[in-house]
């Protein structure tokens, strides 16, 4: 079995709600739901919402939902995000283990003879492994959004406050994250069972919060907005012709189950936003631009309920410039490397990989290059990083 590793890299308010006049502004909350590529619409309706100055005071999101809700709370735009997206190599995110050519020749080796990706432990009898993707890629992924927020004691000290949804695997229980690891939280909310390996998360262990609330419109509402704002991006059931295979059933049962999880929260909206997602499939990563252009779409439709909520153009200035005051700088330059989840040998080892980084401006592409080639070693599932 493959340990798991964490590099830790160490270097390193209230909102104003009130209009221009002074009369106070209903408070915004937004919750974005899971649905795996389906929930980059999120980004379009970030981006109408923006482009018509309305504001978002806290964001509560779930698995894809809690991605791009995270990323948005730590003051990236809407524009930065899709970029992220758009840029983002997706058939390596997605991969679940190290490029060939990072590879030591044993596992290239492997790789040849061994066409099947299936390891079985050993340890304590035969098992399977505990997912199809580590989630390593992801990781480091999460690992660079959440980079400038990693000593936050809580999630309301992000630029807009911000939580996210994940589900107790041992006694099932619906868990809000609110403080601790961004990064991890995010990777938490996003750890579809079965797919990534789930989540160790304060002695609990944690998978996606679709399985309990897809949609968090009553957290939203518990953080304190006086109006919510739910986008609901989550799978739609198939017609009895459509459920041909025992898979196609599998998934209607997991469909129904998210959907009958999300109807409590999105009770709790004022609107509901769900985009025409038609034939986007959840494994659509490449269409994200297209995806993203039909979460506008969606929001525009709602022009008429939303727009009272819009501001003027010097209270959005002023609204934007908060944000701005409270977004940190992801310009950090590491004094020294602490590795912790691994023993005192591979400790060591990782950290003498990672000496050149020390005393310069960090290269995330660098350090996740760094990382990766040490998967590559097949002793560690994943690696990701965090400052402190």
């Amino acid at each position: 079995m493959k340990r798991a590793a964490t590099a830790l890299l160490v270097s390193l308010c209230g909102l104003g709600i009130a209009k221009a006049d002074g009369t106070p502004r209903p408070r915004v909350g937004l919750a974005l739901g899971g649905g795996s590529a389906r929930g980059i619409a999120h980004v379009g309706v970030l981006e109408w919402l923006e482009e018509h100055r309305i504001p978002v005071d806290y964001i509560a999101g779930t698995s894809m939902g809690g991605l791009i809700g995270g990323s948005y709370a730590t003051g990236m735009t809407a524009a930065e995000i899709r970029e992220l997206l758009h840029n983002a190599d997706w058939d390596l995110v997605f991969s679940g283990e190290a490029p060939y050519s990072l590879r030591e020749f044993r596992r290239k080796q492997d790789g040849r003879q061994y066409q099947v990706k299936l390891e079985l432990g050993l340890r304590n009898g035969l098992s399977l492994p505990s997912s199809l993707d580590s989630g390593h890629f992801v990781g480091l992924l999460l690992s660079q959004i959440a980079l400038p927020y990693s000593t936050l004691p809580s999630f309301d000290g992000l630029p807009i406050p911000f939580r996210c949804m994940a589900t107790d695997l041992e006694d099932g229980e619906l868990v809000t994250l609110d403080h601790g690891s961004l990064g991890l939280a995010m990777r938490a909310t996003m750890a579809i069972p079965g797919v990534f390996s789930p989540v160790d998360w304060q002695g609990r262990l944690l998978a996606d919060g679709g399985l309990l609330n897809n949609v968090p419109g009553d957290v939203v509402r518990a953080m304190g907005a006086d109006f919510v704002i739910a986008v609901d991006v989550g799978g739609a059931l198939m017609s009895r012709d459509e459920l041909r295979s025992a898979l196609d059933q599998v998934s209607q049962s997991l469909t129904v189950m998210i959907r009958h999880g999300a109807s409590h929260g999105l009770e709790e909206a004022d609107v509901v936003i769900r985009p025409d997602l038609g034939s986007v499939g959840s494994t659509d990563w490449r269409e994200s631009d297209a995806i993203a252009d039909l979460g506008a779409v969606a929001a525009a439709e709602h022009a008429s309920e939303l727009m009272n909520l819009a501001l003027s153009e010097e209270e959005w200035q002023a609204h934007r410039d908060g944000i701005s005051e409270r977004t940190r700088s992801r310009d950090i330059t590491p004094e020294f490397v602490e590795v912790v989840g691994a023993g005192p040998e591979d400790s060591e080892s990782i950290s003498r990989r990672l000496q050149d980084l020390i005393g310069a401006p960090l290269d995330t592409h660098e350090l996740d290059f760094a990382l990766t080639a040490l998967t590559g070693t097949n002793r560690y599932e994943s690696l990701s990083y965090e400052a402190a």
